[in-house]
């Protein structure tokens, strides 16, 4: 089924987004690269109050996945902070020069390994000689530090996961305009109250869910988004992603529960107040929803078929989760129905020889010629354009384009069929050449007539109808 995923380079960071506390300030909610995510990603530029992210992680209302503590002398040497290239007023030492991987880029040019498909701070040298080094529980008060040749520095670094934004646009709905009503006294301590309410009730059902999925998000993106080679199958990266995680691969299986019902609680949060900032946040976890279903089907190899069925049963009972197949939207869902619904109306003049019957089972067989997927594409904007009622619309319609395509793709579908269940290398010339051999391998004599008519009496079929008056039964369709 086809998709398409745009993968950042950003996301290769999607663990560890720094928020510039070294800098000392921030014109938004923070800096960095999570200040990007935020204002990127959720749409969150400002925190009412403009209340900052280091306020959040001083008052201990918002944890970050790491937190640094940096020699001073780092940035005393680096005479031109935060300026690049840095200029250095003496020699480093070994701590001061594992203190320069605070900001770290991670490039990827020679072919993947395993453990390059994790962020550095995740793997050797840096998880030893920079996280473990460096780690540390984060101060009540976060100070600058200024000299004469400084015009400030924290000597502190701050990570977040890129799924905290989920936390802070979860902590603001409904609190957005609270400085409309609050004094800034009052309304900071109940915003601050509130983001860590929400924090805390993430850390604990969805901390362990994120931190997996965070893994898969890294690795795919290093994949996809940058320029090496990987020779790395699917399954050697799910294997050991799980097994670094610590993780069974029937644990997928419960976390997709989880989104599922997070995204149908926002769902209807989002139809009932229209969330700006909620609408974005359910973008991005409509991504990681189908991060987690690619990860879940390589994992167990049961196979996409297996959980869209397992999560889109056909009646329409209220659940707490919402329908897998309308997360995920596959364009063939959509042509599938176009197919089965309009297709008995094609038929109704030789219902009598069974072809509308088992419809599902024929549609699954055509699927296996490539050349049906252009076909029904045409068939299915055709149908749309016909059915198309607007009070007023200045969009041209394509009826005429559908049919066009749909048309010269009919033929080229046959011909395919003939090469594939005759096993030919080439179809005769001629259509109705085509049609009687297909008709010669048939075993049911009745539908073998019908391909025969074809043949010997085509002037007699509506394939001799001039082609005014087949639109206009088409379009009584």
């Amino acid at each position: 089924m086809y998709r398409s995923v745009t993968y950042s380079s950003a996301d290769m960071y999607c663990r560890y987004l720094d928020i510039s506390l070294t800098h000392g300030y921030s014109t938004g909610v923070c800096g960095g690269r999570f200040g990007y995510y935020l204002k990127d990603i959720f749409g969150v530029e400002k925190l009412p109050y403009d209340l900052k992210l280091s306020k959040l992680i001083t008052a201990g209302a918002l944890s970050p996945d790491l937190f640094v503590r940096l020699p001073k002398t780092f940035f005393i040497k680096w005479v031109n902070f935060p300026t690049c290239p840095a200029e250095w007023q003496s020699d480093k030492s070994e701590a001061e020069k594992a203190a320069g991987n605070f900001n770290i880029y991670n490039i990827l040019i020679d072919d993947l390994a395993l453990n390059d498909l994790l962020h550095p701070y995740d793997s050797e040298p840096l998880n030893s000689e920079f996280v473990k080094r460096f780690e540390a529980i984060p101060q009540k008060s976060l100070k600058m530090i200024k000299t004469e040749k400084h015009r400030g520095f924290v000597p502190s670094e701050a990570y977040f996961a890129y799924w905290r934004g989920y936390v802070l646009v979860d902590a603001l709905t409904g609190y957005l305009d609270i400085d409309r009503f609050l004094s800034k006294k009052r309304g900071v301590a109940e915003l601050v109250k509130r983001i860590s309410s929400v924090s805390e009730f993430w850390d604990q059902k969805y901390k362990r869910l994120f931190q997996r999925l965070s893994l898969y998000r890294t690795a795919m993106s290093a994949i996809n988004a940058g320029h090496a080679k990987c020779h790395l199958t699917y399954r050697q990266i799910s294997d050991y992603l799980l097994g670094f995680s610590g993780s069974a691969a029937e644990s997928l299986e419960g976390d997709l529960e989880q989104l599922l019902i997070l995204f149908n609680n926002w769902q209807d949060e989002i139809d009932r107040n229209g969330r700006t900032h909620l609408a974005k946040a359910s973008d991005l976890l409509k991504q990681d929803i189908y991060f987690l279903f690619e990860w879940l089907c390589i994992a167990t190899e049961l196979g996409e078929d297996y959980y869209l069925n397992k999560w889109s049963p056909d009646d329409r009972h209220p659940r707490i989760w919402a329908r897998l197949n309308e997360v995920i939207t596959y364009e063939e869902f959509d042509l599938k129905g176009t197919f089965l619904g309009f297709t008995k109306y094609y038929c109704e003049d030789i219902n009598a020889f069974g072809y509308a019957e088992n419809l599902e089972r024929t549609y699954a067989k055509l699927c296996k010629i490539d050349s049906f997927s252009p076909w029904i594409r045409s068939f299915s904007g055709m149908h749309k354009c016909i059915n198309h009622k607007a009070k007023i619309d200045f969009k041209q319609p394509r009826i005429i384009d559908f049919l066009i395509v749909t048309t010269i793709r009919t033929e080229i579908v046959i011909r395919d069929m003939y090469i594939q269940h005759l096993k030919k290398k080439n179809s005769p010339d001629h259509l109705f050449d085509v049609f009687k051999g297909i008709a010669w391998t048939l075993k049911d004599k009745k539908r073998a007539k019908i391909l025969e008519s074809l043949h010997n009496d085509k002037a007699k079929t509506k394939l001799n109808v001039k082609w005014l008056r087949f639109l206009r039964h088409v379009c009584k369709q």
